[in-house]
């Protein structure tokens, strides 16, 4: 016999929530499915006392959680993904960088451009250095074969002068034969020290060194007379005197000499027709 009962848990109620053995908790349905928590408490014989709540507002809650729990879920994993994407361009964004400039030396032909990398990371710094370094390197190699292509045409110069002059000499009829044989001579010795200056040229270029110096002890004074007299003819009027003390040094005479005929080459080009170039 039912002495008491919630409102909720009418006559139709009842058959559907089975009575259980003892008291305490538990969780039945109305006809319309609604759940119920009811509490069953014995009072005595066959008497019990029993309470029902529904659950419908535990249940909006917890949809409503859940509901809110997915929106939760949905901005964090956007905030994730901008995030993530934001790391993404900033790691990324020194590599850029370095793409785009080697595009742009490689374009403009330029290698004194230089990567600059704001990146944190220590990687991309040494990267940023390597390169920046590999292209300083490239740029002194071009420097170094520009300035030597500039300075062996301007040794070439003088040896082909002096070529020029002789072939001249020697194609005259009435030349003598001492002036011959010497005119011979001189124009091996510049056929040799052009030959000496382009293998000087193939071995900087190839292996990016300096032409083999080789030291020996000799006489100054005649080879300043040589080269006095390589140039003679090229003075013209002017007036070509040597006033040394014999002197020994220790160097290579084949250097020397190409200094001396440069100097004296530039001596001539830049002194008056009448003027006198004195070495001492």
């Amino acid at each position: 016999k039912v002495l008491m009962r919630s409102n909720n848990l009418g006559e139709d109620t009842l058959p559907t929530i089975p009575l259980e053995p003892s008291a305490g908790y538990f969780e039945g349905r109305t006809p319309d499915g609604e759940r119920l928590r009811i509490f069953q408490q014995p009072l005595g014989g066959a008497t019990w006392l029993r309470l029902a709540e529904p659950l419908q507002l535990v249940d909006h809650a917890l949809r409503r959680a859940a509901f809110n729990i997915m929106i939760a879920l949905v901005l964090t994993l956007i905030a994730t993904l901008w995030v993530t994407r934001k790391l993404m361009q900033s790691g990324f964004s020194p590599l850029e960088r370095i793409a785009q400039t080697s595009k742009m030396i490689i374009k403009t032909g330029d290698v004194s451009i230089r990567l600059v990398s704001d990146s944190i990371d220590s990687e991309f710094v040494d990267v940023t250095a390597a390169m920046n370094a590999l292209l300083s390197r490239v740029e002194e190699v071009l420097r170094t074969q520009q300035r030597l292509l500039s300075d062996t045409s301007h040794e070439l110069r003088n040896p082909l002068t002096v070529l020029r002059m002789d072939l001249d000499l020697l194609a005259k009829s009435d030349i003598e034969h001492d002036v011959r044989v010497e005119v011979v001579q001189e124009s091996q010795r510049e056929v040799d020290r052009m030959v000496r200056l382009v293998e000087d040229l193939l071995l900087l270029s190839w292996a990016e060194a300096k032409p083999s110096i080789q030291h020996q002890v000799f006489d100054l004074v005649p080879l300043l007379e040589q080269a006095v007299e390589r140039t003679r003819r090229l003075a013209g009027p002017r007036n070509l005197s040597v006033a040394v003390e014999p002197r020994r040094v220790s160097a290579d005479p084949d250097r020397v000499l190409q200094i001396l005929l440069n100097l004296l080459g530039n001596a001539v080009r830049h002194t008056d027709e009448e003027g006198c170039i004195t070495v001492w």
